[in-house]
């Protein structure tokens, strides 16, 4: 009787440490996968610099912001047109190395969502606060940034937590909005 207390004591307590080492992984992984989702993404040529392009031409010209406001829809419009071409010659100076990055992200991207697939389906969509973490980043982005060729399988695997009440109905909506060829709102606000 003494030996099968100490078995079950000893089998309790090597789940618990199990699960916490699991926990500790997950998230872990988890917010690798969250960086990586925004490693090039967060690339200053990425970005769209048509306001740091207007901020400088308003400050060069001597132009505050209330002032500008102030102006003529025509006039903003004019200002923005050329502003536009300006961003524009730029992004085409710098093209080939945003393909690049963006080349490099897609990668990234597929690895992610690959990852996050395999962690759904053995433990379920990631909780922050069961996981305990404090660098989570949330998994529903890589799904958000997934291409065309994962989701049916997504849809399949968000389907399945839905369905078990393990993905928020929020994160549900916005991977779905993706899935569905991003027509519309993100969020179902009919509820």
């Amino acid at each position: 009787m003494k030996l099968f207390k100490l078995l079950l004591f000893l089998s309790v307590l090597f789940s618990c440490q199990s699960k916490e080492v699991n926990n500790k992984m997950l998230c872990e992984t988890i917010s690798k996968i969250g960086k990586d989702d925004q490693l090039y993404r967060k690339n200053k040529l990425m970005e769209d610099s048509f306001f740091k392009v207007f901020d400088s031409i308003i400050e060069k010209e001597g132009i505050s912001k209330k002032e500008y406001i102030k102006f003529s829809k025509e006039k903003q419009l004019s200002y923005g047109k050329k502003i536009r071409k300006i961003v524009n010659l730029l992004k085409d100076k710098n093209q080939k190395k945003q393909d690049s990055l963006m080349s490099l992200q897609i990668d990234l991207d597929n690895q992610n969502t690959e990852k996050l697939i395999k962690i759904i389906e053995e433990y379920g969509f990631p909780d922050k606060e069961k996981l305990n973490c404090k660098e989570y980043i949330a998994p529903f982005l890589v799904f958000v940034h997934s291409q065309e060729k994962y989701w049916k399988k997504i849809e399949k695997v968000i389907n399945i937590e839905k369905n078990k009440g393990r993905i928020s109905q929020g994160d549900y909506d916005y991977i779905m909005w993706h899935l569905n060829g991003r027509k519309g709102s993100p969020i179902n606000l009919k509820k």
